[in-house]
């Protein structure tokens, strides 16, 4: 694995764009494994795509991480810094303030990719 470098105050290198603001679990529908479709959308707001993007570490493998980059059309170092440091607070977010298994065991797993 890569070194991670998770930062809070890595400079944003791209334009801010609606953001879903919200992808945590029970806001992703999957089906077989796959996504199928986003609900709730109540939290858009123009923002860093860090943000989104941080949140796919709640729902995607490491190694399918690269392949959001390439798809999303290539992320900075810069940006997957600030992407990491999103996923790491959302895995603690998840830890914290959860009694939902479902939510701890995601925390848990986003944390474990992210900081190995």
């Amino acid at each position: 694995m890569e070194d991670v470098r998770v930062a809070a105050d890595v400079e944003q290198d791209v334009p801010n764009t609606w953001i879903h603001g919200g992808l945590h679990p029970r806001n992703v529908i999957v089906d077989h494994g796959r996504l199928a479709g986003i609900s709730n959308w109540g939290d858009m707001c123009v923002e860093d795509p860090a943000t989104d993007l941080g949140a796919a570490w709640l729902h995607f493998e490491a190694d399918a991480m690269g392949h959001l980059w390439e798809g999303y059309g290539g992320v900075s170092e810069a940006t997957k810094a600030r992407v990491q440091g999103w996923a790491v607070a959302f895995g603690v977010l998840l830890l914290a303030s959860s009694d939902d298994e479902l939510h701890q065991a995601t925390g848990r797993r986003a944390l474990d990719w992210v900081c190995g």
